[in-house]
């Protein structure tokens, strides 16, 4: 038997002050959670940002105390973390906890919700945005057990969960170090260092530069600069790809992951800022910052979470993507991101960033020794990416099988 979600737990969704208003935050306010901060780890001790009394009243935020369980409704659609401390969250985030002590365990709830993850994004497919509102997360059909048999599944998974949790974590920080240093290589081969401080004066920073070409502003190479649609799209099974900032990999695009429109929206519903051409260099703009791609020629739009740059005939479009990849850019454009539930980076900025301009033939042949670095960084990636994909495969399986009753579960000695 099922019940509603909304019958047995409280969902809260939370709110962002304005982020321009000093007097909404403080050092020592609250602990204000948002995506990112789920990210970094599913236990959530400590935030980015703390808000001040003012801004929790101002937008009359909900308070969680340890043990409320956190769901992502939309960018990281699904994710889940627990509070391990006092805090209030974004408007992106559900805040859920047991209506009352015999209702529901709220360990068992958030690996029930992990259960789901797949079905949630197929949901959130047909919404024809890449997000779930409170209401129908609140309607969720929720097992009808009593919270002794949940709190004896949880235990279980906790158990089962936590070595897998411990692989999955060395195995992802292996990944991390790998495109790290891939970013790195490319600087040093590029222009020569590895980093630099992202705070520096545009003069200064650009002042380690290569002086051996000229240096201009990445604007004055560009035929184009803008970003994609903002306007509703309709997902069908077969059209054009609808790509996101989530289908820009580190040097290319995800069709894999990529939503499909219609044929009549594609041509009628959006304009050519949205469609990318052969040779454009897309650009994350909006949550996860500063992935590159080259567009290939495939039939695809973009909205407005990526960004779109069309080089001009004295810039090549596979020299862009490598600068552009290369760490030292890369950590000037978190350094100029804004935003606090999602970060993001206006084109504005990106066009203003100092670029050296190598002759064409120069261009190329720096372009060449980038794709041979990437050849040698995706086998090691690729190898990584199969040993991470079949951990989280069996983790998933394992709590599928457990929440659905498919295991009988035994009792921790």
């Amino acid at each position: 038997m099922m019940n509603r979600l909304k019958r047995v737990a409280k969902l809260r969704a939370g709110g962002t002050p304005p982020s321009d208003d000093d007097r909404m935050w403080a050092d020592d306010g609250l602990p204000w959670v948002t995506i990112a901060d789920m990210s970094r780890s599913f236990e959530v001790t400590e935030t980015e940002r703390c808000v001040s009394l003012l801004g929790t009243a101002t937008k009359n935020l909900p308070i969680g105390d340890a043990g409320t369980v956190l769901f992502a409704m939309y960018a990281s659609l699904g994710a889940l973390a627990r509070l391990r401390t006092r805090a209030t969250w974004s408007q992106a985030i559900l805040g859920i906890t047991p209506k009352a002590e015999d209702s529901c365990d709220a360990d068992f709830v958030c690996y029930w919700l992990a259960a789901l993850r797949p079905r949630l994004a197929a949901i959130a497919r047909s919404n024809t945005q890449d997000n779930l509102n409170a209401s129908q997360v609140a309607n969720l059909s929720f097992p009808m057990l009593s919270v002794t048999v949940q709190r004896k599944i949880a235990d279980y998974l906790d158990r089962e969960t936590a070595w897998i949790d411990a692989l999955i974590a060395k195995k992802q920080r292996a990944i991390d170090l790998v495109r790290s240093r891939r970013a790195r290589v490319i600087g040093d081969l590029l222009l020569g260092f590895a980093s630099r401080d992202p705070s520096l004066p545009a003069r200064d920073w650009a002042s380690s530069l290569p002086a051996k070409w000229p240096i201009t502003n990445l604007g004055k190479c560009l035929e184009r600069a803008t970003y994609g649609f903002t306007n509703p799209m309709p997902s069908v099974d077969d059209g054009p790809y609808m790509l996101t900032a989530n289908d820009i990999g580190d040097g290319s695009i995800l069709y894999s992951t990529a939503r499909r429109t219609s044929e009549e929206a594609y041509v009628t519903a959006i304009t050519n800022k949205s469609r990318p051409r052969l040779g454009d260099v897309l650009v994350t703009k909006d949550g996860t910052l500063g992935r590159i791609a080259r567009a290939d020629g495939a039939r695809a739009c973009i909205n407005q979470s990526v960004a779109l740059l069309r080089p001009s005939e004295i810039l090549q479009p596979e020299f862009l993507v490598a600068l552009l990849r290369a760490a030292p850019y890369q950590e000037l454009m978190a350094f100029q991101a804004g935003g606090t539930t999602i970060k993001h980076i206006y084109v504005t900025r990106i066009v203003k960033m100092p670029i050296p301009l190598p002759p064409l033939d120069a261009q190329q042949e720096l372009a060449k020794r980038v794709r041979t670095t990437d050849e040698r960084e995706d086998e090691t990636l690729n190898l990584l990416g199969q040993s991470l994909a079949i951990l989280q495969e069996r983790r998933h399986a394992v709590i599928t099988a457990a929440v659905g009753g498919e295991l009988d579960v035994p009792v921790a000695v």
